[in-house]
Protein backbone atom coordinates (compact mmCIF):
# COMPACT_ATOMS: atom_id res chain seq x y z
CA UNK A 1 0.00 0.00 0.00
CA UNK A 2 1.04 3.41 -1.28
CA UNK A 3 1.72 6.13 1.56
CA UNK A 4 1.51 9.80 1.68
CA UNK A 5 4.22 11.53 3.99
CA UNK A 6 3.20 14.41 6.39
CA UNK A 7 4.94 16.38 8.33
CA UNK A 8 3.52 18.56 11.38
CA UNK A 9 5.21 21.09 12.97
CA UNK A 10 4.01 23.22 16.10
CA UNK A 11 5.08 25.88 18.65
CA UNK A 12 3.61 25.94 21.69
CA UNK A 13 3.71 29.08 23.68
CA UNK A 14 4.44 28.43 27.16
CA UNK A 15 3.90 32.07 28.54
CA UNK A 16 1.98 33.62 31.85
CA UNK A 17 -0.26 37.74 31.29
CA UNK A 18 1.86 39.56 29.31
CA UNK A 19 1.14 43.54 28.96
CA UNK A 20 -0.66 43.88 25.41
CA UNK A 21 -1.96 47.58 25.86
CA UNK A 22 -1.23 48.49 22.29
CA UNK A 23 -2.22 44.81 20.46
CA UNK A 24 -5.76 43.49 19.31
CA UNK A 25 -5.59 40.09 21.89
CA UNK A 26 -6.56 36.79 20.87
CA UNK A 27 -10.29 36.29 21.39
CA UNK A 28 -11.65 33.75 23.35
CA UNK A 29 -11.65 29.95 21.08
CA UNK A 30 -14.67 28.40 23.34
CA UNK A 31 -17.88 29.15 23.70
CA UNK A 32 -21.20 27.23 24.80
CA UNK A 33 -24.03 27.66 22.23
CA UNK A 34 -27.93 26.13 23.16
CA UNK A 35 -29.09 23.92 20.40
CA UNK A 36 -32.45 22.75 20.55
CA UNK A 37 -32.57 23.80 24.65
CA UNK A 38 -28.88 21.54 24.75
CA UNK A 39 -25.67 23.06 25.45
CA UNK A 40 -23.14 22.11 23.05
CA UNK A 41 -19.48 23.30 23.64
CA UNK A 42 -17.70 24.88 20.39
CA UNK A 43 -14.07 25.55 19.90
CA UNK A 44 -12.84 27.19 16.86
CA UNK A 45 -16.70 27.51 15.99
CA UNK A 46 -17.03 23.81 15.82
CA UNK A 47 -18.57 21.55 18.03
CA UNK A 48 -16.18 20.24 20.10
CA UNK A 49 -16.13 16.39 20.26
CA UNK A 50 -16.60 14.24 23.62
CA UNK A 51 -14.08 11.83 24.90
CA UNK A 52 -15.48 8.96 24.51
CA UNK A 53 -14.75 6.55 21.49
CA UNK A 54 -15.45 7.71 18.22
CA UNK A 55 -16.52 5.62 14.88
CA UNK A 56 -13.61 7.24 13.09
CA UNK A 57 -10.19 6.38 12.05
CA UNK A 58 -7.60 7.40 14.50
CA UNK A 59 -3.41 8.20 14.07
CA UNK A 60 -2.03 8.42 17.66
CA UNK A 61 1.10 10.87 16.95
CA UNK A 62 2.24 9.78 20.65
CA UNK A 63 5.85 8.59 20.59
CA UNK A 64 9.28 10.44 19.73
CA UNK A 65 8.83 14.31 18.69
CA UNK A 66 11.90 16.68 17.71
CA UNK A 67 11.91 19.28 20.37
CA UNK A 68 13.74 23.07 20.65
CA UNK A 69 13.15 25.26 23.43
CA UNK A 70 13.18 29.32 22.19
CA UNK A 71 13.30 32.79 23.60
CA UNK A 72 10.02 34.48 21.93
CA UNK A 73 8.36 37.40 21.23
CA UNK A 74 5.17 36.39 23.65
CA UNK A 75 3.55 39.80 22.97
CA UNK A 76 3.25 39.09 19.15
CA UNK A 77 2.29 35.19 20.54
CA UNK A 78 -0.82 36.90 22.10
CA UNK A 79 -2.09 39.10 19.02
CA UNK A 80 -5.14 37.73 17.23
CA UNK A 81 -4.22 35.68 14.14
CA UNK A 82 -4.57 38.18 11.25
CA UNK A 83 -2.32 37.83 7.83
CA UNK A 84 0.25 40.33 9.07
CA UNK A 85 0.53 38.82 12.83
CA UNK A 86 0.92 35.37 10.87
CA UNK A 87 3.83 36.50 8.65
CA UNK A 88 5.18 37.57 11.95
CA UNK A 89 5.01 34.47 13.54
CA UNK A 90 6.58 32.45 10.27
CA UNK A 91 9.53 35.09 10.21
CA UNK A 92 10.52 34.73 14.25
CA UNK A 93 10.47 30.67 13.41
CA UNK A 94 13.22 31.42 10.91
CA UNK A 95 12.46 28.39 8.80
CA UNK A 96 11.97 26.35 11.71
CA UNK A 97 9.23 24.34 10.05
CA UNK A 98 10.48 24.31 6.40
CA UNK A 99 10.76 20.52 5.54
CA UNK A 100 14.00 21.16 4.63
CA UNK A 101 15.37 22.29 7.86
CA UNK A 102 17.79 20.08 10.07
CA UNK A 103 16.42 19.24 13.41
CA UNK A 104 19.23 16.87 14.25
CA UNK A 105 20.49 19.13 17.12
CA UNK A 106 17.48 19.19 18.58
CA UNK A 107 15.67 16.81 21.45
CA UNK A 108 13.66 13.67 21.66
CA UNK A 109 11.16 14.15 23.36
CA UNK A 110 8.67 11.66 24.39
CA UNK A 111 4.65 12.63 23.77
CA UNK A 112 2.29 12.59 25.73
CA UNK A 113 4.53 14.23 28.23
CA UNK A 114 5.37 16.96 30.77
CA UNK A 115 7.45 19.96 29.19
CA UNK A 116 8.28 21.74 32.31
CA UNK A 117 7.78 19.92 35.48
CA UNK A 118 8.57 21.31 38.47
CA UNK A 119 11.06 22.62 39.57
CA UNK A 120 11.43 24.22 35.70
CA UNK A 121 10.41 27.59 35.57
CA UNK A 122 10.70 27.74 31.76
CA UNK A 123 8.38 30.39 30.02
CA UNK A 124 8.78 30.95 26.52
CA UNK A 125 8.18 28.92 23.39
CA UNK A 126 8.81 25.58 22.32
CA UNK A 127 8.93 24.00 18.88
CA UNK A 128 7.87 20.43 18.11
CA UNK A 129 8.61 18.33 14.92
CA UNK A 130 7.29 14.92 13.57
CA UNK A 131 6.69 13.27 10.31
CA UNK A 132 3.90 10.46 10.15
CA UNK A 133 2.17 9.02 7.50
CA UNK A 134 -1.09 9.24 6.08
CA UNK A 135 -2.73 5.64 4.37
CA UNK A 136 -3.96 5.84 0.89
CA UNK A 137 -7.60 5.49 1.73
CA UNK A 138 -7.35 8.17 3.78
CA UNK A 139 -6.00 10.54 0.86
CA UNK A 140 -8.59 13.25 0.50
CA UNK A 141 -10.80 12.94 3.50
CA UNK A 142 -11.33 15.27 6.35
CA UNK A 143 -8.67 15.25 9.03
CA UNK A 144 -8.67 16.53 12.11
CA UNK A 145 -5.85 16.96 14.09
CA UNK A 146 -6.20 17.42 17.89
CA UNK A 147 -3.76 18.68 20.43
CA UNK A 148 -4.42 17.99 23.84
CA UNK A 149 -3.20 19.90 27.22
CA UNK A 150 -1.08 22.19 24.37
CA UNK A 151 -1.10 25.05 26.95
CA UNK A 152 -1.81 28.93 26.09
CA UNK A 153 -1.21 29.27 22.32
CA UNK A 154 -0.34 26.80 20.01
CA UNK A 155 0.26 27.54 16.05
CA UNK A 156 0.44 24.49 13.66
CA UNK A 157 2.20 24.09 10.45
CA UNK A 158 1.01 20.84 8.29
CA UNK A 159 3.65 19.81 6.00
Amino acid sequence: MKRRWAEIFFLVAISWAVNMAAAELQPPTFELRTINSITVPFQNDLPLPGFEKQDQTQLSLAGTWKKERLVMNQELTLQKRTAETIAALEQESKGRHLAAFDDSAWENKVIPGVENPAPDRYESGVWYRRNFEISKENEGKHLRLVFLAANYFTDVWVN
